[in-house]
């Protein structure tokens, strides 16, 4: 399963200048799947996922993803973080349950963001 990363190399993220400190990460198998990059929102963690298996959802990658650079699952209260997928190319949420390989192109940029709540913080 593409969840088990493997760091495999350190390159430059593209648009960085020389930046080599940014790691590359491979599902360890060579399926012929998809090479996209994820990254946060901030852009200073970014990790390109090659082999992406096709059929693999959009939540399977949000999550591989937010453990491989290991954002915060809880806020300071102990409230649970949830994160979605943007893609970049079509400036749209993915929702989690689509096949990568039905929305995502070879070199697709997705950026993780935190999924809002639109009810959370209100008292009845």
């Amino acid at each position: 399963s593409f969840l088990s990363f493997l760091l495999v190399r350190k390159g430059p993220y593209p648009g960085q200048k020389g930046d080599d400190s940014m790691e590359t990460f491979d599902s360890g198998s060579d399926s012929g799947g998809l090479a996209v990059l994820v990254r946060d929102t901030s852009g200073q963690r970014a990790r390109r996922v090659s082999n992406l298996p096709p059929d693999a959802t959009v939540d399977e990658l949000v999550s591989a993803a937010v453990s491989g650079f290991g954002l915060a699952r809880n806020e300071a209260g102990g409230e649970p973080i949830s994160y979605t997928g943007l893609l970049e190319r079509e400036g749209r949420q993915l929702i989690p349950s689509e096949r990568v390989g039905e929305v995502l192109r070879e070199d697709d940029e997705v950026v993780l963001v935190r999924s809002i709540d639109a009810g959370r913080g209100r008292r009845g």
